[in-house]
């Protein structure tokens, strides 16, 4: 692991980068999540020992990216009421997601 560590890292950001530009509806809709998951456990895996990336975890460790780091499940527990909220506000009825661009832009 120390000495493939980067190979690693590599591999699973060339995985989750193809789990995002893949755009067949049946893939996206079920093994998407899956590959998405196993990238990104390859790719922290190696973060652990590998002195090679080193400069990841420094990047990872900045204040900015801890603070938020440490209200990121607040947020993503809060994200839909403010998504709701907004909805209300401006009149659109059912999910925002369904909304027209307009509205979506606009929450």
């Amino acid at each position: 692991m120390r000495d493939r560590g980067a190979a690693l890292f590599g591999a699973g950001l060339v995985m989750l980068l193809a789990s995002l530009l893949i755009r067949d509806e049946t893939f996206r809709e079920s093994a998407r999540y899956t590959l998405q998951g196993l990238a990104l456990f390859v790719m922290i895996l190696p973060m652990t020992v590998a002195p090679k990336l080193a400069w990841v975890t420094r990047i990872l460790e900045h204040p900015v990216l801890r603070w938020m780091g440490r209200r990121s499940y607040a947020a993503y527990l809060w994200h839909y009421v403010a998504l709701t909220f907004t909805a209300l506000i401006l009149g659109v009825t059912g999910q925002v997601e369904t909304a027209s661009l307009t509205d979506r832009l606009i929450a």
